[in-house]
């Protein structure tokens, strides 16, 4: 009787091994298909947010990427970087810390500058920079000093940024923002503008461009988007107008038109311009 119960004993271990054998194959060979589901469901989701209209339909859709791409840095970032765009910055942060995905400072720095947030980027780009300093960090310092003119200080940080990593693009923006500020530039005027619009040097680079006598349509609507990120949805209007001067058929500024007027709440006049809109695109196929 003892013989037969080791037996037993055996026979089970042996069955229950071989489930556990087969259920792990099973699983290992259904990782990459559900992997794969996973990223087609986060992509499809992602692809309609994107046309989504209703800011509110847009946030709870990116949810639903974040939910289903936990680990997924697309979808974590497209959420996180719609909580900046409505100043929502501890929700952004929160939304980092609540994924797989590790925070990044130097990432968290620039979406801050974006932002119009210098002094809290300040703080991602110190905290980077205590934890490894590098090109990058260095270089998010310098755009910081620069927001808040000290000039001397940027171009410390912008010749620091170089020395660690001389290949370094931030590095060699940081050093061009630097010749601009101190006047060394090579850069005509309106590249000046540009260089330091692109790096999130909104005022300096607005007042640059706004100031230059030859405005174009591109002029304009670049004004006016640095006008509605700043909330100043009245200048944005008014930019967005002298461009539709020059080019009355241009889709970009009227789709600037629309979400500007709808982001102010002016949303009197909003039909007419999609309905210009939308005759644009009848002409194309005519």
């Amino acid at each position: 009787m003892q013989n037969l119960n080791r037996s037993n004993s055996f026979s089970f271990a042996f069955v229950a091994t071989a489930i556990l054998l087969t259920a792990g194959l099973a699983l290992g060979v259904s990782l990459p298909f559900i992997k794969s589901w996973q990223i087609s469901q986060v992509d499809r989701v992602l692809a309609s947010a994107q046309t989504e209209s209703n800011n509110a339909d847009k946030l709870a859709k990116l949810k639903q990427t974040a939910t289903i791409g936990i680990s997924d840095p697309v979808a974590i970032e497209r959420l996180a970087s719609s909580y900046w765009k409505v100043g929502e910055y501890n929700n952004s942060i929160t939304t980092y810390q609540a994924s797989w995905t590790a925070v990044n400072d130097l990432y968290l720095g620039t979406q801050a500058l974006k932002s119009n947030q210098p002094l809290m980027a300040k703080i991602f780009y110190g905290q980077a920079d205590r934890a490894g300093e590098s090109a990058e960090s260095q270089a998010g310092l310098a755009s910081v000093a620069f927001i808040e003119n000290r000039i001397d200080n940027g171009c410390s940080h912008a010749d620091r940024a170089k020395k660690l990593n001389l290949s370094s693009n931030a590095a060699t923006q940081a050093g061009l923002i630097c010749a601009v500020f101190q006047n060394t530039s090579d850069l005509a005027e309106r590249e000046r503008a540009y260089l330091l619009i692109n790096n999130f040097i909104f005022d300096a680079g607005i007042k640059r461009l706004e100031n230059l006598a030859d405005k174009s349509a591109d002029d304009w609507l670049l004004i006016s988007r640095v006008h509605a990120s700043k909330g100043e949805y009245d200048k944005a209007i008014t930019a967005i107008d002298n461009g539709l001067l020059q080019a009355p058929s241009s889709p970009e500024l009227l789709v600037a038109k629309i979400t500007t007027l709808q982001a102010s709440g002016k949303t009197d006049d909003i039909e007419t311009y999609q309905q210009r809109l939308q005759d644009l695109k009848f002409e194309k196929f005519q």
